[in-house]
């Protein structure tokens, strides 16, 4: 089953637009409260919600600020 990983972006200037990964795999689905570790050198971000679709799951992850999403562009996250 597919995992996609979603970040919001708390800013007005990327309103409407996420951040998202497809590229990782979990042994384990996280669940709400989990911590989701997606590149050990970054270390853990929380599970907000987990949506299951008929043959993937979103698993959404704390919100970032503007500022970071440069970095996580660079650190292979998809805009979108």
């Amino acid at each position: 089953m597919k995992v996609e990983l979603v970040m919001r972006i708390r800013d007005p200037k990327y309103l409407g637009r996420t951040l998202s990964r497809d590229d990782i795999a979990f042994e384990v689905i996280p669940i709400v409260g989990d911590g989701v570790i997606w590149n050990g050198d970054w270390g853990v971000e929380t599970c907000i919600y987990r949506y299951m679709g008929p043959d993937y799951v979103e698993i959404g992850l704390q919100p970032c600020g503007a500022d970071g999403v440069e970095n996580l562009i660079a650190a292979g996250w998809t805009l979108r």
